[in-house]
């Protein structure tokens, strides 16, 4: 009943020590899956196991406090998790964990295509079988995996990149079940997403991967903590009426000390190198110095993102002719480049990356300015429930309304004009610098938008980031 994480450890033993017997063992437990015999009996006798676990942990640390003469004890989250699932959420519940779903045990890996069941387990489990693709050349892994990615991004991802429409199992629903009010997105399945798609683009260098972990991590994960980095959400809604808050703690953590785990580890996705060249996967500030058999590369970027698309690039040592490859993000309408100020004419198709080949001296200078304007956007799939709803998005960040910041507008109703005449606003507030976005409404009144990733930081409030619209 845990998640599949011990088929990346294997993979990991076997790269730091070519000891066959890990790989074979991570193949083992991955191509286990789909083949395993009654196996309804089987996760019935998981989940009894895991009940029995529970409750000597529970007899065990109640003891213990009794002793300390501590505070009562309290229920495991867990438990509380449980005991307010509805009747509807119990049945989904007993289904999904009795044919195997829940855990991907249904079905094949190289049959599968689509992502299923619990969230955090599934995208930690398609992480272990990407690796396993890398080490063994299968093609038929990738393309499973390809197809599960697929049926992800356009049938079961909320516009931020959140994961995990059914409460019941934290996990993956229907195609199209994307209920406003039924976002889990937990910010762990954001986190594990970001680790499968780094994957997916070690072995592939497609820019569809390294745009979604960018839209991952300034939204669906970035969400997860406040911006004094001392509370905390578990869930993260699309829509709300006030009642969630964050937390400075869990009694099941997974959430916090995973964020806390992610982001020391920002720095390797931003970079990476092969035979023909560096490539740029994410414009965040930082230095690359990488030794090679030539002559070492250097390089410095500054970035100003996500507030505007200005990024220098710096070498800092000389290099023999060598391709530097840079990501133009998909929503990128257009951008400019500049190389120790002259313009470089480059013409390629947004959402690729683009290759430049030179010599390049000490010092040189590669500007690149990716176009940045605040979008009011609809999805096309014509949903009935955000049927004449937007959303705004401007670069790699979604926005949404708080009601604190639009106090003299009707929230529940707030409806956006059909020429919006949006504007972008830099200043400090109590959120910090951030970037707001302001429009019209059909009321005449104005409105103001703050990034999805800052809400709920000034207490409670009312929070969406579908919006009703005038087309």
């Amino acid at each position: 009943s845990g998640h599949p994480e011990i088929e990346l450890a294997l993979i990991k033993l076997y790269r730091e020590t070519s000891n066959e017997t890990y790989l074979n063992l991570c193949k083992h437990l991955i191509e286990k899956r789909g083949k395993i015999p009654h196996l309804r009996t089987y996760v019935m006798r998981r989940l009894i196991d895991a009940i029995k676990t529970f409750g000597i942990s529970n007899e065990i640390k109640e003891e213990y406090l009794i002793k300390k003469g501590k505070k009562k004890f309290e229920k495991e989250e867990s438990a509380e998790f449980l005991e307010a699932l509805s009747l509807k959420d119990w049945l989904i519940f007993l289904q999904q964990n009795l044919n195997g779903k829940n855990y991907q045990l249904n079905k094949s890996i190289r049959d599968s295509y689509e992502p299923i069941g619990h969230a955090v387990r599934a995208l930690y489990l398609y992480s272990g079988v990407t690796d396993l693709y890398s080490e063994t050349g299968d093609e038929t892994l990738l393309r499973a995996m390809e197809l599960i990615w697929l049926k992800m991004v356009k049938a079961k991802m909320y516009i931020t990149g959140g994961t995990g429409s059914i409460k019941a199992i934290e996990g993956f629903g229907k195609d199209f079940d994307l209920k406003l009010e039924n976002s889990y997105s937990e910010t762990c399945a954001a986190i594990a997403n970001i680790m499968w798609n780094w994957r997916l683009l070690l072995v592939t260098n497609k820019s569809k991967y390294a745009d979604l972990i960018e839209h991952l991590l300034y939204n669906a994960m970035l969400v997860g903590q406040s911006l004094d980095g001392k509370k905390y959400f578990y869930s993260n809604c699309l829509i709300s009426n006030g009642e969630e808050e964050r937390k400075e703690w869990f009694k099941c953590p997974c959430c916090p000390t995973n964020f806390i785990r992610i982001i020391p580890k920002l720095g390797q996705f931003i970079y990476t190198t092969s035979k023909s060249g560096i490539w740029l996967h994410q414009y965040i500030g930082s230095e690359l110095n990488f030794p090679s058999n030539s002559s070492s590369i250097k390089i410095k970027q500054t970035s100003q993102f996500p507030w505007n698309g200005k990024v220098s690039i710096k070498f800092l040592s000389r290099m023999d002719k060598v391709s530097l490859y840079l990501r133009v993000p998909k929503w990128c309408e257009s951008f400019q480049l500049h190389l120790n100020d002259r313009e470089i004419v480059e013409r390629k198709k947004i959402g690729s990356y683009l290759q430049i080949q030179r010599k390049w001296r000490e010092d040189d200078i590669l500007k690149i300015n990716l176009s940045m304007e605040p979008r009011l956007l609809s999805d096309n799939l014509n949903r009935k429930q955000i049927k004449d709803k937007r959303y705004i998005q401007y670069g790699p960040l979604i926005y949404c309304l708080e009601d604190i910041d639009n106090k003299n507008n009707h929230f529940p109703h707030i409806t956006i004009a059909g020429e919006p005449h949006l504007k972008t606003e830099f200043k400090k507030s109590s959120l910090g610098e951030i970037l707001t976005i302001k429009g019209d409404l059909s009321s005449g009144n104005s409105f103001t938008a703050i990034p999805y990733f800052a809400w709920a930081n000034r207490g409670p409030t009312k929070m969406k980031v579908w919006i009703n619209s005038i087309k």
